[in-house]
Protein backbone atom coordinates (compact mmCIF):
# COMPACT_ATOMS: atom_id res chain seq x y z
CA UNK A 1 0.00 0.00 0.00
CA UNK A 2 2.67 2.19 0.78
CA UNK A 3 4.17 1.53 -2.39
CA UNK A 4 1.08 2.61 -4.33
CA UNK A 5 0.86 5.81 -2.14
CA UNK A 6 4.48 6.45 -3.20
CA UNK A 7 3.97 5.93 -6.97
CA UNK A 8 0.90 7.63 -6.87
CA UNK A 9 2.58 10.71 -5.28
CA UNK A 10 5.26 10.02 -8.10
CA UNK A 11 3.31 9.98 -11.23
CA UNK A 12 0.93 12.87 -9.63
CA UNK A 13 3.91 15.86 -9.98
CA UNK A 14 5.00 14.52 -13.31
CA UNK A 15 7.90 13.90 -13.00
CA UNK A 16 7.89 10.72 -15.67
CA UNK A 17 7.25 9.95 -18.76
CA UNK A 18 4.36 7.96 -20.09
CA UNK A 19 6.23 4.78 -20.46
CA UNK A 20 7.83 5.58 -16.43
CA UNK A 21 4.45 5.90 -16.00
CA UNK A 22 3.13 2.31 -16.18
CA UNK A 23 6.13 0.56 -15.32
CA UNK A 24 5.87 2.47 -11.85
CA UNK A 25 2.14 1.38 -11.65
CA UNK A 26 2.88 -2.16 -12.82
CA UNK A 27 5.56 -2.70 -9.94
CA UNK A 28 3.12 -0.68 -7.17
CA UNK A 29 0.20 -3.41 -8.22
CA UNK A 30 2.27 -6.44 -8.88
CA UNK A 31 1.61 -6.80 -12.53
CA UNK A 32 4.54 -7.11 -15.26
CA UNK A 33 5.11 -3.61 -16.87
CA UNK A 34 5.61 -5.35 -20.47
CA UNK A 35 2.25 -7.13 -19.95
CA UNK A 36 0.62 -3.58 -18.62
CA UNK A 37 2.12 -1.63 -21.93
CA UNK A 38 0.44 -4.07 -24.09
CA UNK A 39 -2.93 -3.95 -22.48
CA UNK A 40 -2.86 0.20 -22.16
CA UNK A 41 -1.71 0.08 -26.28
CA UNK A 42 -4.31 -2.17 -27.50
CA UNK A 43 -6.82 -0.43 -25.00
CA UNK A 44 -6.19 2.98 -25.89
CA UNK A 45 -6.77 3.60 -22.33
CA UNK A 46 -3.81 4.75 -19.72
CA UNK A 47 -2.74 2.55 -17.38
CA UNK A 48 -4.56 3.98 -14.31
CA UNK A 49 -7.61 3.67 -16.15
CA UNK A 50 -6.84 -0.30 -17.30
CA UNK A 51 -5.34 -1.01 -13.56
CA UNK A 52 -8.83 0.49 -12.54
CA UNK A 53 -11.13 -1.63 -14.36
CA UNK A 54 -8.98 -4.70 -13.83
CA UNK A 55 -9.55 -3.81 -10.08
CA UNK A 56 -6.29 -3.34 -9.19
CA UNK A 57 -6.07 -0.04 -8.47
CA UNK A 58 -9.05 2.93 -7.21
CA UNK A 59 -10.69 4.67 -10.07
CA UNK A 60 -8.94 7.94 -10.26
CA UNK A 61 -11.39 10.73 -8.78
CA UNK A 62 -12.46 14.42 -10.28
CA UNK A 63 -13.75 16.89 -9.22
CA UNK A 64 -16.69 18.61 -10.53
CA UNK A 65 -18.22 21.48 -9.68
CA UNK A 66 -21.57 20.53 -7.73
CA UNK A 67 -24.72 21.33 -10.41
CA UNK A 68 -27.58 23.38 -9.25
CA UNK A 69 -30.23 21.49 -7.90
CA UNK A 70 -33.62 21.84 -9.92
CA UNK A 71 -36.68 22.56 -8.54
CA UNK A 72 -35.25 22.40 -5.21
CA UNK A 73 -34.69 18.37 -5.94
CA UNK A 74 -31.12 16.82 -5.64
CA UNK A 75 -28.74 16.53 -8.86
CA UNK A 76 -28.63 12.89 -8.19
CA UNK A 77 -32.22 12.53 -7.76
CA UNK A 78 -32.51 14.05 -11.37
CA UNK A 79 -30.57 11.94 -13.02
CA UNK A 80 -31.67 8.83 -11.14
CA UNK A 81 -35.12 10.03 -12.77
CA UNK A 82 -33.72 10.47 -15.82
CA UNK A 83 -32.13 7.09 -16.00
CA UNK A 84 -35.08 5.60 -15.16
CA UNK A 85 -36.81 7.00 -18.42
CA UNK A 86 -33.94 6.17 -20.62
CA UNK A 87 -32.86 2.65 -19.54
CA UNK A 88 -35.52 1.72 -16.78
CA UNK A 89 -32.68 2.82 -14.30
CA UNK A 90 -30.06 0.01 -15.67
CA UNK A 91 -26.84 1.44 -15.22
CA UNK A 92 -24.86 -1.46 -16.59
CA UNK A 93 -27.16 -1.68 -20.24
CA UNK A 94 -25.85 -1.82 -23.47
CA UNK A 95 -27.90 -3.23 -26.08
CA UNK A 96 -26.14 -2.22 -28.96
CA UNK A 97 -27.93 0.69 -29.71
CA UNK A 98 -24.43 2.70 -29.67
CA UNK A 99 -25.79 4.23 -26.27
CA UNK A 100 -24.31 2.64 -23.08
CA UNK A 101 -25.48 2.72 -19.01
CA UNK A 102 -28.18 4.56 -16.94
CA UNK A 103 -28.24 7.50 -18.90
CA UNK A 104 -27.35 6.21 -22.69
CA UNK A 105 -24.29 8.02 -23.23
CA UNK A 106 -22.41 7.18 -26.63
CA UNK A 107 -19.00 7.30 -26.26
CA UNK A 108 -17.97 10.51 -27.85
CA UNK A 109 -19.74 11.55 -25.14
CA UNK A 110 -17.71 9.76 -22.49
CA UNK A 111 -15.28 10.62 -23.71
CA UNK A 112 -15.32 14.34 -24.31
CA UNK A 113 -16.87 14.70 -20.93
CA UNK A 114 -14.06 13.09 -18.95
CA UNK A 115 -15.79 9.52 -19.06
CA UNK A 116 -12.55 7.72 -19.52
CA UNK A 117 -10.85 8.69 -16.22
CA UNK A 118 -13.89 6.01 -14.79
CA UNK A 119 -13.99 3.13 -18.03
CA UNK A 120 -14.19 2.48 -21.30
CA UNK A 121 -17.88 2.80 -21.53
CA UNK A 122 -20.42 3.99 -19.58
CA UNK A 123 -22.03 0.94 -19.01
CA UNK A 124 -18.92 -0.26 -17.18
CA UNK A 125 -18.49 2.84 -15.10
CA UNK A 126 -20.39 3.02 -11.15
CA UNK A 127 -23.53 5.00 -11.81
CA UNK A 128 -22.05 7.97 -9.58
CA UNK A 129 -19.45 8.18 -12.32
CA UNK A 130 -21.64 8.41 -15.21
CA UNK A 131 -23.77 11.32 -12.89
CA UNK A 132 -20.46 12.86 -12.66
CA UNK A 133 -20.07 12.84 -16.45
CA UNK A 134 -23.31 13.95 -17.40
CA UNK A 135 -23.49 16.57 -15.17
CA UNK A 136 -20.22 17.99 -16.82
CA UNK A 137 -21.89 17.36 -20.59
CA UNK A 138 -25.36 19.22 -19.05
CA UNK A 139 -23.10 22.25 -17.99
CA UNK A 140 -22.04 22.58 -21.31
CA UNK A 141 -24.95 21.45 -23.57
CA UNK A 142 -28.25 21.12 -21.05
CA UNK A 143 -30.55 18.59 -21.39
CA UNK A 144 -30.78 18.53 -24.71
CA UNK A 145 -28.54 15.41 -24.69
CA UNK A 146 -31.32 13.74 -23.47
CA UNK A 147 -34.02 15.43 -25.83
CA UNK A 148 -37.15 12.88 -25.05
CA UNK A 149 -36.77 12.16 -21.50
CA UNK A 150 -35.73 15.59 -20.65
CA UNK A 151 -38.40 16.90 -21.88
CA UNK A 152 -41.24 14.46 -20.53
CA UNK A 153 -39.74 14.89 -16.90
CA UNK A 154 -39.65 18.84 -17.27
CA UNK A 155 -36.09 19.60 -17.51
CA UNK A 156 -36.13 21.55 -19.96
Amino acid sequence: MALLAAAMLLLSTGAVTPDEETTVLAASVGVDPVALQGAVNSTGVSPVVYLAHEGLLDPPTTHAPPAPAQSGVSTSSVWARLAECESNGRWSTNTGNGYYGGLQEDLTFWRNYGGLAYASRPDLASPSAQMLVAERGRARQGFGAWPACSRRLGLR
